[in-house]
């Protein structure tokens, strides 16, 4: 697989994620299984676009702080886990897959 064939599958991939969302409803996305520390899809969705925000501003500081994605690129900074589930209880799942698009269409372009 060449790198164009990997760079476009990484943002179809994101497309799959982000349409297969729009079939769930309020309920499906905050149901939180019987399961020792299990998480809701919501709180997933969460911790999938942190996980890629993360990755994007240790991969790329410079640009990161320049799209306001990030305070500074100190290291340290970076390295603290970040608080975005705490800090978005009610969020809107598919506000969170749209931003969560438009990053990986943004990495795209530097891929």
């Amino acid at each position: 697989m060449n790198r164009q064939q990997l760079a476009d599958g990484y943002l179809r991939q994101g497309n799959i994620f982000t349409e297969g969302l729009k079939l769930l409803n309020a309920e499906a996305v905050a149901f939180v299984p019987a399961i020792p520390d299990a998480w809701s899809i919501l709180d997933q969705v969460i911790h999938v676009a942190d996980a890629e925000i993360n990755g994007f501003i240790r991969a790329n500081p410079a640009l990161a702080v320049s799209l306001g994605l990030a305070a500074g690129a100190d290291s340290t900074q970076l390295d603290q886990p970040s608080a975005a589930a705490a800090d978005q209880p009610a969020a809107d799942i598919q506000e969170i897959a749209a931003d969560l698009m438009t990053l990986r269409e943004l990495v795209y372009d530097w891929l």
